[in-house]
């Protein structure tokens, strides 16, 4: 069975520039993976925050520029 070390050393090793790329990627974030798999820990509640914030944001900008004019 292969692993996911062995998957992206394959794909560093193959040379094809988007292997290359999603290796170094899957790298940078191996310790999110590892933690994300092992213990179930996930960014999607912030990341739903930040979604709203913006959401927030957006309409207060476009509250205030349509009652400008």
């Amino acid at each position: 069975m292969m692993t996911l070390l062995d998957f992206m050393d394959n794909c560093t090793v193959s040379g094809i520039k988007q292997f290359v790329e999603l290796a170094d990627k899957l790298d940078r974030r191996s310790e999110g993976l590892v933690n994300m798999l092992e213990f179930g820990l996930s960014n999607g509640r912030i990341e739903a925050v930040n979604n709203k914030v913006k959401v927030l944001i957006r309409m207060g900008v476009t509250a205030s520029l349509t009652s400008v004019t």
